[in-house]
Order: C-alpha cells, then structure tokens, then sequence
C-alpha cells in the first residue's frame, strides 16, 4: 500500500495507542528516520512506505513482540493474555491479508 509519510505515521501512531507515549515517540523517531533518510537518497514518500510495508500491520507486529517481551520479563497473568491477544490479532490480520487474495486468484 502506498501512503505518503504523514498517512504512514498516523496509522502507525493509531496502531500503537495502546503503548505509553515514551515507547510510541521512540518507535514513530525511527520511522520518521527511515523517512528522512529515504527521502535524501532521492526516494518519494510513497516509495518509502511501499519499502516499509502496511502501517497497521507493522503497528500490530510490534504490539505482539511488545507484549511478548513484557511476559519475558513478567509473566503475570494479564501481561499473558495482553500477549496472547496481541498475536491472535497479528495472525488473524496476516490471515486476512493473505488468504483474501488467495481466494480471490483462486475464484
């Protein structure tokens, strides 16, 4: 999918709501990195975030090894199921993405 950067950050802040603003900053700086880098490498925007992929899937991505970290280092019952949750959605995005135009190329 191609977004320019401002489209690609804010669906990256969306999906990332649920992180503490500290995490989020550091997370949507290195996007912003890799755009500014891009961009002097003579890049477009819309090359940038094809090159990175879809925001929301990458939002959901980190989430899930968020969460799995957080259960390396405590394993409480609701860091579990934050993290059981978090990869159930990552799976069920990466089925949807890819079995629907499995489906369709089949049909």
């Amino acid at each position: 999918m191609k977004v320019n950067r401002e489209t690609f950050m804010r669906e990256v802040e969306t999906g990332l709501k649920t992180l503490n603003k500290h995490d989020q900053a550091e997370i949507l700086q290195d996007f912003e990195e890799h755009f500014s880098n891009g961009l002097s490498e003579g890049k477009t925007e819309y090359q940038i975030s094809a090159a990175l992929g879809s925001p929301r899937h990458i939002a959901k991505e980190i989430l899930a090894e968020f969460h799995m970290e957080k259960v390396k280092h405590n394993t409480s019952a609701g860091n579990m199921m934050r993290a059981v949750w978090a990869v159930f959605g990552l799976s069920m995005f990466n089925l949807i993405i890819v079995l629907g135009p499995f489906v369709a190329l089949v049909g």
